[in-house]
C-alpha cells in the first residue's frame, strides 16, 4: 500500500523541536512543497511511525521480525482514503506551506540501536495516488527517550535489597545488600558484601560487574552484552576482614529498562553480576536483576519553585512533608563508572534532595496521549527556494546501544 512509483513532490519538513521527544509529546512541524509540474491526487498528509526491527541469522536462516510501535496521521490536503468516482485534486506549480501537529502515545519505548535490532521512529510524508497507493515522498528520523517511574511501575525495587549467590563450597556464603535495586541514570548504587568462611578458605578477588543486556526475539533469541562498570576487591573499602563496602555509579546516559509491552521483540535489562573466587576456583557465583529508571523530562530548576525541606532516603516519601505519590525523583547529577571512595568510609544510604523534585504536572497528559490534533490552515507563498531549505538538516539518529 505504502510503496509504489511517483509521482514525487519536491518538499521538505521543518520540525518546531530538534531535541529528544518524550512519550506524550506533541511532534509540530511544517511541511514546505514545491512541485515543478502540476500534480493530480486525492491527498496529502504527514504520519509519525515507529517500529521495531529485529534481524540475525541462525542456523544458515536469516530470521527477521518487525513490530509497529505508533502510527499516527494528520492530513494536510484532502480527506481519508478516497473512494470510487471520486476526483483528484489538482496541486499547482507554487510553493506550499502546511502546518502539522501529531502525538506520541504515553508509553512508547526509547529509541534504540543494537546489534541485531533496532527501534526508530519517523515523521514520513506521503501523497495519495489512489486508495491502494500512497507514494512516500520524504521522511526525518527523530529521538525517543523513553519513560519509567520507579514508584508506580516498580515501587518495591526503592527498598534495600539483599541477595545470596550460590556457592560451591559449603559452608562458604557470601551476601551482596543493595540499598535498593532501582535506579536512575547517574545515581550511586552503595553496596555491602559478606563473606562467610568458617573454614578460612583463601579469598583472592571480589568483583562487581554492571552489565547491559538486549534480548532479540523472532522464533528463537538471541543476547547480546556490554559491561557498564567494573569494581574489584582491591578498590572496595574493607570495613572488616569479612565485611567490605563501596559504590558503583549508574551511567548517566543508560535507557530505562524495557520488557513486555508496548514491544515484544526486543528487551532491554541490566543486572549486577558478583563472583568470588579462590587462587584455583570460583567459589560464589550470581546476578542480581536492577531497573534503570527514567522521568519524563530532564530536570529545569527554572520551572519550579523554592526547594522544599527534609530528605528523601532511597526514593520513599517523607510524609512530614506531604509530598505526593506522584512527585518524580530527580537523578543525581553525578556521572562516571565504577567509582569507589577511599578507605575507612563506612556504607551510607543514599540521600536524595528533595529540591530536585518536580511536580505531577510534569507528567503527559495519559488522556490525551492517543489524540490526534487537526491540522492547521494552508498557507502559500509565491517563492522558496528549496535548496534553501534543505539546509535545516536531518534530526540526529538515536545512540547505538
Amino acid at each position: 500500500m505504502f510503496q509504489s512509483p511517483g509521482p514525487f513532490v519536491n518538499c521538505h519538513l521543518r520540525l518546531d523541536s530538534k531535541r529528544d521527544y518524550y512519550p506524550g509529546d506533541e511532534v509540530k512541524g511544517q511541511l514546505i512543497i514545491a512541485p515543478s509540474d502540476i500534480v493530480y491526487c486525492h491527498g496529502i498528509y504527514v504520519a509519525l511511525e515507529g517500529k521495531a526491527v529485529v534481524t540475525f541469522k541462525s542456523l544458515g536462516e536469516t530470521r527477521t521480525k518487525e513490530e509497529k510501535v505508533v502510527r499516527e496521521e494528520c492530513y494536510v490536503l484532502g480527506k481519508n482514503i478516497p473512494h470510487a468516482g471520486v476526483k483528484k485534486m489538482q496541486i499547482p506549480v507554487a510553493t506550499q506551506e502546511f502546518l502539522f501537529s501529531l502525538k506520541f502515545p504515553a508509553n512508547v519505548p526509547s529509541s534504540f540501536h543494537g546489534k541485531f535490532g533496532i527501534i526508530e521512529y519517523q515523521v514520513v510524508v506521503y501523497l495519495i495516488r489512489s486508495d491502494t497507493y500512497h507514494v512516500r515522498q520524504t521522511d526525518r528520523t527523530i529521538n525517543v527517550m523513553g519513560t519509567l517511574d520507579l514508584q508506580v511501575e516498580h515501587p518495591t525495587t526503592l527498598e534495600p535489597k539483599k541477595f545470596t549467590p550460590s556457592s560451591k563450597r559449603k559452608p562458604f556464603k557470601v551476601t551482596l545488600q543493595l540499598d535498593k535495586s532501582g535506579y536512575l541514570p547517574g545515581e550511586k548504587m552503595t553496596f555491602t558484601i559478606e563473606v562467610f568462611n568458617p573454614e578460612e578458605l583463601v579469598v583472592e578477588d571480589i568483583t562487581l560487574t554492571f552489565v547491559k543486556k538486549v534480548v532479540y526475539k523472532v522464533r528463537e533469541t538471541k543476547s547480546a552484552k556490554a559491561t557498564l562498570a567494573v569494581l574489584n576487591k582491591s578498590s572496595m573499602d574493607q570495613v572488616t576482614p569479612f565485611v567490605y563496602t563501596g559504590t558503583v555509579t549508574v551511567p548517566s546516559d543508560l535507557y530505562p529498562t524495557q520488557f513486555g509491552r508496548p514491544i515484544e521483540i526486543i528487551e532491554l535489562g541490566y543486572f549486577l553480576q558478583i563472583v568470588v573466587s579462590s587462587p584455583e576456583t570460583t567459589l560464589a557465583k550470581g546476578e542480581l536483576t536492577i531497573i534503570v529508571g527514567c522521568h519524563a523530562r530532564p530536570y529545569d530548576p527554572s520551572k519550579h519553585g523554592s526547594s522544599r525541606g527534609g530528605e528523601n532516603h532511597g526514593h520513599h516519601h517523607d510524609l512530614s512533608q506531604q509530598n505526593s505519590r506522584e512527585d518524580l525523583i530527580r537523578p543525581s547529577t553525578t556521572g562516571g563508572l565504577g567509582q569507589s571512595g577511599g578507605g575507612g568510609r563506612k556504607m551510607e544510604s543514599h540521600v536524595t534532595d528533595s529540591s530536585r523534585r518536580g511536580s505531577a504536572s510534569d507528567l503527559p497528559d495519559i488522556g490525551l496521549a492517543f489524540s490526534l490534533l487537526s491540522f492547521l490552515p494552508m498557507t502559500m507563498k509565491r517563492s522558496t527556494s528549496m535548496e534553501a531549505l534543505r539546509g535545516d538538516g536531518k534530526a540526529p539518529l538515536a545512540k547505538e546501544c
